[in-house]
């Protein structure tokens, strides 16, 4: 792994987990919209559109190093595969810090996991692609919310943050 990688895991490891889910944004909203129900923020972290927003974006970084190196796109898997644990164990102690109901958690995880996994992605490939959707839904992780969805369509409008 890369630099940017491990800086990007040891963020990971500090981040506020959750701690201000379901409240206002103290931050800046103008590209950011507080959903302000639990069942808001339930349709929308497990809605068709934000999956494949996500999808979207990982295809970006995943065609960027195809047209950048052939070799290094070649290699996508053993590096995806040696990402994955470290993403698990970072998505695993994040959900210790979930106040969600028990029935949602597997959705809430799973979308967790693979937000953190893809940021670690990002950042292995950050010396050819710039910072897309994965770094920038880290910055709402890191403050203690859960991004959730998106409103309009991307690359215009605006993240859903619970």
């Amino acid at each position: 792994m890369n630099l940017p990688t491990l800086a990007t895991i040891e963020d990971l490891k500090k981040f506020r987990w959750f701690s201000l889910a379901g409240k206002p944004l103290r931050e800046d909203t103008s590209s950011a919209i507080s959903v302000k129900t639990y069942g808001q923020m339930i349709e929308n972290i497990d809605s068709n559109s934000w999956m494949n927003l996500r999808i979207q974006a990982l295809n970006r970084i995943t065609n960027s190093v195809r047209e950048y190196d052939i070799d290094l796109f070649r290699s996508w898997n053993a590096t995806a595969k040696e990402i994955m644990p470290i993403s698990r164990e970072i998505a695993d102690a994040a959900i210790e810090y979930m106040d969600f109901r028990l029935t949602d958690r597997e959705i809430i995880s799973k979308q967790v996991y693979w937000d953190i996994h893809h940021l670690l992605i990002e950042a292995e490939y950050s010396s050819i692609i710039e910072p897309g959707l994965f770094s920038y839904i880290s910055y709402w992780y890191s403050v203690g919310h859960l991004p959730c969805g998106w409103k309009g369509r991307a690359p215009n409008g605006n993240l859903l943050v619970y």
